[in-house]
């Protein structure tokens, strides 16, 4: 299990993307995946979501038009089981 800043990514295995990667808070491709927290909120677009801004995604705050399927829900950011879709 890979751990990067308390954060399970041992998903991560899946793509191709290394610790380093994570961490540099640039937006890699091969790291922008749900599995990898879209390069551990490296203000990545979520592929297909046109709702909101990749800051919205990962501001920390549930954007009410970001909480989308789309969107992932915000990034996750949003209440489980509480979407507007």
């Amino acid at each position: 299990m890979t751990e990067v800043c308390g954060n399970d990514f041992s998903q991560c295995n899946e793509c191709d993307c290394e610790a380093e990667l994570l961490l540099n808070k640039v937006c890699d491709p091969q790291c922008n995946t749900l599995e990898c927290n879209y390069d551990n909120g490296a203000n990545c677009p979520v592929p297909g979501c046109t709702a909101c801004s990749a800051e919205q995604l990962t501001n920390g705050k549930c954007d009410l038009e970001c909480n989308i399927q789309s969107c992932d829900h915000d990034n996750g950011e949003c209440i489980p089981n509480c979407f507007c879709d």
